[in-house]
């Protein structure tokens, strides 16, 4: 993968860095290269800012697009719908406090609004289907990203 472009100030700190002294510790270099930073203001930002702009547009341009977003469920669509309500009238509830209020609401609810859910999802489903067949069709399958394996310590 493509390494991410610096930022406006990774600029600025390589090319200060040609020019300072190379035995100073890191926490001085850094208060060094702040003090310049901030006294460099808006003019003297410009250069670097639009170099990384520059790098961030080239970046952005090489990444292969993303396809399109899985559907939500029939529950994730009732989800959207209530969550409003529910944090309205409970302002004091945290986020899991909320998911469980909602599950509660979703087992009351009739199987006939269940139903309309459901439909809603499958239609959802329907244009998420023609939509990832036109990016694969024009842009063949995205690539899987690699999943990350926990390292384990094996004691004998």
């Amino acid at each position: 993968a493509a390494k991410k472009p610096a930022s406006a100030y990774a600029l600025f700190m390589k090319e200060m860095s040609k020019t300072m002294e190379k035995g100073l510790p890191i926490s001085e270099r850094a208060q060094i290269f702040a003090g310049k930073w901030a006294a460099a203001g808006d003019k003297g930002k410009k250069k670097y800012e639009d170099e990384a702009a520059s790098l961030k547009k080239a970046y952005d341009d090489a990444q292969p697009p993303a396809p399109p977003k899985r559907p939500l469920s029939g529950f994730m669509i009732f989800g959207g719908d209530k969550r409003a309500g529910i944090m309205k009238a409970n302002p004091d509830f945290a986020v899991g406090d909320i998911g469980k209020k909602l599950g509660e609401m979703w087992k009351a609810l009739s199987e006939a609004d269940k139903t309309a859910y459901s439909k809603k999802a499958a239609e959802a489903k329907k244009v998420y289907e023609k939509a990832y067949a036109a990016f694969i069709k024009e842009h063949g399958e995205p690539l899987k990203k690699e999943k990350k394996t926990k390292k384990v310590k094996v004691t004998v």
